[in-house]
């Protein structure tokens, strides 16, 4: 089985060939560059960008993988959720893709790609325990399988990676902000603004991180010298972790199931502080990671969907 997978849901163009479980191909193009001025990503210039990328990014990852599109036994195409102009400009091109070669063509939930990444890198399918946090969405999952997952928590207001590079924003280093506050935080003191868990005592599942954003935002005029910032995003990155933890641990203590996996995907699950803080947590489950290069957006992790889909 191999599938062409298209990815244009946000700021990257992503197009992959994968045979099975194997990645043949992996191509990306980042829009990083054309959104950092604006300090976050711009709707109407990552649409136009999609459009002027999809097509030699779609014959670059074919070349890479040495396959013709005849070859190709499916495509699949990132459906949702995602920006809208982004979401029609993959959908249609894959749409001409499927015709014009006479290819099946399913559409993929951009969620379920993050969900079940680790299908590709660690045989991981089913019965596990899920923490997705990206970009734009926060949630824990029970999974048993593609046809069968439950939402148990998600933000009721920010997701984690909005927090993040909001906070870089005001603090003046630019966007994207979740590697940055990162590094800044390693020279940081993670316990000197403690604050307490979000919702705890009040909600066991959800999670809400505006307050947490706004409470150290407003620290941001009163601590100005290098080592303040350094404090500031050691401590934010400490709760916004300890929140994480503190929701998944709920979810496993609550639910019927008796899962041994935990996988953490999405974007903000390349943030190293939160996988070893994550590994040392939950004595007894194997805490389970995409590689860097699989965690953010890309169209592997779609392609791998089209596979399952064919299997179901």
């Amino acid at each position: 089985m191999i599938v062409l997978g298209i990815e244009t849901s946000c700021d990257e163009t992503s197009v992959a060939v994968i045979e099975n479980k194997k990645i043949l191909s992996l191509k990306i193009f980042s829009q990083i560059k054309l959104h950092k001025n604006y300090g976050g990503v711009v709707p109407e210039i990552a649409s136009r960008s999609h459009l002027q990328e999809i097509s030699k990014t779609t014959l670059e990852a074919l070349k890479e993988a040495n396959i013709k599109i005849s070859q190709v036994d499916k495509i699949a195409v990132t459906e949702r959720p995602g920006l809208i102009g982004g979401l029609l400009v993959g959908i249609n091109f894959a749409k001409g893709l499927a015709l014009a070669n006479q290819k099946p063509l399913v559409f993929v939930n951009h969620l379920e790609g993050h969900i079940f990444t680790c299908g590709l890198t660690h045989d991981v399918e089913e019965n596990f325990f899920c923490l997705l946090i990206s970009g734009g969405h926060t949630q824990t999952i029970e999974v048993q399988n593609l046809q069968n997952y439950n939402i148990i928590g998600q933000t009721i207001d920010d997701s984690v990676g909005e927090g993040f590079d909001k906070l870089s924003k005001m603090l003046g280093f630019g966007y994207p902000g979740g590697a940055i506050i990162e590094q800044m935080a390693k020279k940081g003191d993670k316990n000197r603004f403690k604050l307490k868990i979000p919702l705890k005592g009040k909600d066991k599942f959800n999670f809400s991180f505006s307050g947490l954003k706004t409470h150290f935002l407003n620290l941001i005029p009163k601590y100005k010298s290098e080592q303040d910032v350094y404090d500031i995003c050691a401590s934010f990155q400490e709760i916004i972790t300890n929140t994480l933890i503190d929701r998944v641990k709920n979810m496993i203590e609550n639910s019927k199931y008796d899962f041994k996996n935990i996988v953490i995907c999405g974007g903000v699950s390349a943030n190293l502080y939160i996988r070893s803080k994550f590994e040392s947590s939950f004595n007894g489950y194997k805490i389970i990671y995409a590689p860097l290069k699989l965690c953010t957006d890309n169209a592997a992790m779609i392609a791998n969907i089209g596979r399952m889909l064919n299997n179901s």
